[in-house]
């Protein structure tokens, strides 16, 4: 290192100033690739958290078909049971009505 400081010097003022800055950009290259490597690194767990994240919306997407057919057959079981409902409810007014016939006849 010294020696080419040496020689650099020997060379003149442009071959000390050369020597110079190729040695600060040496330096300073060194500097910024660590900064690329941690900010690399950063993003690599950022898209870790975000796959498993992904992972997650998956999982809750699948809860919520699964609860919506669920619930799509709870509402075909209502229905259904409001439709027996309906159709008893009018056979109750016949029996009601035949009852009440009945009764008529007994009284008189």
């Amino acid at each position: 290192m010294n020696e080419i400081v040496t020689k650099a010097l020997e060379g003149g003022l442009f071959a000390a100033l050369f020597c110079f800055l190729f040695f600060y950009m040496l330096r300073d290259s060194k500097q910024r690739e660590v900064k690329y490597i941690s900010v690399i690194e950063d993003l690599e767990l950022r898209l870790k958290e975000a796959i498993k994240n992904l992972g997650v919306c998956e999982q809750i997407k699948n809860g919520c078909d699964e609860n919506s057919r669920l619930g799509e057959n709870i509402l075909t079981c209502a229905l259904g049971i409001e439709d027996d409902v309906k159709s008893i409810d009018g056979k109750t007014d016949a029996i009601k009505s035949e009852l009440d016939l009945i009764c008529s006849k007994e009284r008189l």
